[in-house]
């Protein structure tokens, strides 16, 4: 039997490398992994096709289009592109906004948003020396999904626009005027209309549906509810809202803007033709002994009152809605 510690001749025979050649050995191949692995690296990197998370067939976004609009650090006019949750400041520090799908212009941008004029064709203000015209107003929609619903927003709007250096337009006085005016009589007709040209005021009235009981229970039932006045001169827009019960009782409203004090008053609850009966009332109705009358129309009067100035204010000199 052999005894194991016992080596082969040629054991001896074959030569026996050097601890000292086994690591340099060793170190060239891995100095070879190395500098393989950064051949390899640069040459990906050459090729221009970068590794991408978008798998086969997966569709890859286009990158953002950057919008060039008009410079808005200087006084100039031509196309201007305002992009989905963009605003743009102008030289008068005034802003442009857009914003859930509509436009929001303010004289500061510290204004909150629903201060601000929003419009849809047209736009004409003076601030601070310049004169900012916004017109022919075109917006790009897409349709995108919300969870549990599809719906159409605006991603940008495009639109000319001029900021020039101008002098302040003489504006005619507004003390004293009173006006009546009603309110729309269907949700199909316009809500902003002129009621004069000089000195310039224009309304917004929503659509009013009151139903009022024989126990002098009073309710707007519009949905969703619409309860706000706009009345526009060219110091801006002036808000009033009122509930139901203002409304019938006839509730005075005041407010002020620039050199304007506005006050307006609800006069009567009426009725579009459509909403009236045979002998010309206002459609009624009755259930367990009570009494229900509709009324869609409520008269309005505005009255204003105007304050000597120095002040620079803010001018609205068009808008439309």
């Amino acid at each position: 039997m052999d005894n194991p510690e016992q080596s082969k001749p040629e054991d001896y025979l074959r030569p026996q490398p050097s601890s000292k050649k086994k690591y340099l050995l060793i170190g060239v191949i891995v100095i070879g992994i190395i500098v393989g692995g950064i051949f390899l690296v640069v040459g990906l990197l050459l090729s221009g096709e970068p590794t991408s998370p978008y798998g086969p067939g997966d569709p890859v976004p286009a990158p953002e289009q950057i919008p060039s609009p008009i410079p808005t650090d200087s006084v100039s006019e031509g196309t201007l592109l305002i992009k989905e949750n963009q605003t743009l400041t102008f030289p008068s520090g005034a802003t442009l906004e857009l914003f859930n799908d509509r436009l929001y212009f303010s004289n500061s941008q510290d204004a909150p948003r629903e201060e601000r004029l929003t419009f849809d064709r047209r736009l004409e203000v003076y601030i601070g020396g310049y004169t900012h015209t916004f017109e022919d107003v075109f917006c790009e929609r897409e349709t995108r999904f919300f969870g549990d619903y599809w719906d159409l927003v605006v991603t940008q709007c495009e639109m000319r626009a001029s900021i020039t250096l101008d002098e302040k337009p003489s504006i005619p006085s507004y003390d004293g005027v009173s006006l009546e005016f009603s309110s729309v009589p269907s949700k199909s007709v316009s809500r902003f209309r002129t009621l004069q040209e000089e000195p310039w005021i224009a309304v917004s009235t929503p659509y009013f549906q009151i139903s009022k009981n024989s126990a002098g229970v009073v309710v707007n039932v519009v949905s969703p509810r619409e309860d706000v006045v706009n009345v526009y001169t060219n110091y801006g827009r002036t808000d009033f809202q009122f509930e139901a019960g203002e409304l019938d009782n006839g509730q005075r409203k005041e407010a002020q803007v620039g050199p304007l004090t506005i006050s307006i008053i609800p006069l009567e609850l009426t009725c579009a033709e459509t909403y009236k009966q045979a002998d010309g009332n206002c459609y009624t109705t009755e259930s367990q002994g009570i009494t229900y009358t509709s009324y869609n129309v409520v008269n309005f009067n505005v009255t204003i009152q105007e304050e000597d100035s120095s002040l620079d204010y803010p001018l609205l000199i068009d808008i439309e809605k």
